[in-house]
């Protein structure tokens, strides 16, 4: 006789699919990205994973809180990965497309493509855009959209309808408050996998990101880093002068 488990977590994957959508009504799909972000921060360090925000100033609000969380900064703190217009969209584009294309080619050889995969990069970069059809001409969009091997890049899109998508959109998420699906390359019911979407309710998610960006961390480039200056007792490995016995040392 077979069983079967009820209310099982259903597993997503944004780095077997790289171009992914989610699709619905704005307010709806907006408290289930919110619940995504949340269970990418938990389980993932901003050393490991970066979220690139390219939305528009008609929707900027309801992303602004990300502008200080680590995960939407480069590791030096120079790059804000959040933009809202399509001049910082190509600021932002011409620095992650310099880390793909690097991460393209074999020793920056453009005619040997690298077959290593994202397992061997670091960090993973999440593009989540809620304005496919404004950005789809930036450099970057197209060039994860061109990825044939996935070397550390992923896609999200948020919109209310399925027009307009683009043609490597592979995995498609249709959110409703009562049931919601997945789709994998073909929309039909058949081929579809039903799931009660998490929504975050009454959780304060502003107040999650302040308490997550000042949780910090060992950075692995930092870990074996030279220091800038080292001061006298440091070198003796003490933190008071009594502690050098100096009299004991002169004798």
């Amino acid at each position: 006789e077979t069983k079967i488990m009820t209310d099982v977590p259903v597993a997503v994957s944004f780095t077997e699919k790289m171009i992914s959508a989610v699709i619905g009504q704005s307010d709806v799909t907006q408290s289930f990205m919110y619940g995504v972000l949340l269970q990418l921060m938990t389980f993932h360090s901003y050393e490991d994973l970066k979220i690139v925000i390219m939305t528009n100033g008609e929707n900027e609000k309801k992303w602004e809180f990300l502008k200080s969380s680590p995960y939407c900064w480069d590791d030096d703190k120079t790059i804000r990965l959040f933009s809202s217009n399509l001049d910082d969209a190509n600021e932002i584009s011409m620095f992650l497309d310099s880390i793909i294309q690097n991460r393209k080619y074999e020793d920056g050889d453009t005619t040997k493509l690298n077959t290593a995969d994202y397992k061997n990069y670091k960090p993973y970069f999440l593009i989540i855009t809620d304005d496919y059809q404004t950005l789809r001409n930036i450099e970057i969009i197209k060039d994860v959209l061109a990825q044939k091997i996935n070397v550390g890049f992923s896609m999200l899109i948020v919109q209310e309808r399925l027009l307009g998508l683009p043609s490597e959109c592979t995995q498609f998420l249709n959110i409703n408050p009562d049931e919601s699906a997945i789709y994998e390359n073909e929309l039909v019911d058949d081929k579809q996998q039903t799931f009660a979407a998490d929504f975050i309710g009454n959780i304060d998610v502003r107040k999650l990101n302040k308490m997550i960006a000042n949780i910090p961390i060992e950075m692995a480039k930092d870990r074996y880093a030279l220091p800038n200056k080292l001061g006298f007792l440091e070198m003796f490995n003490v933190g008071k002068i009594e502690q050098l016995n100096i009299l004991s040392a002169n004798i």
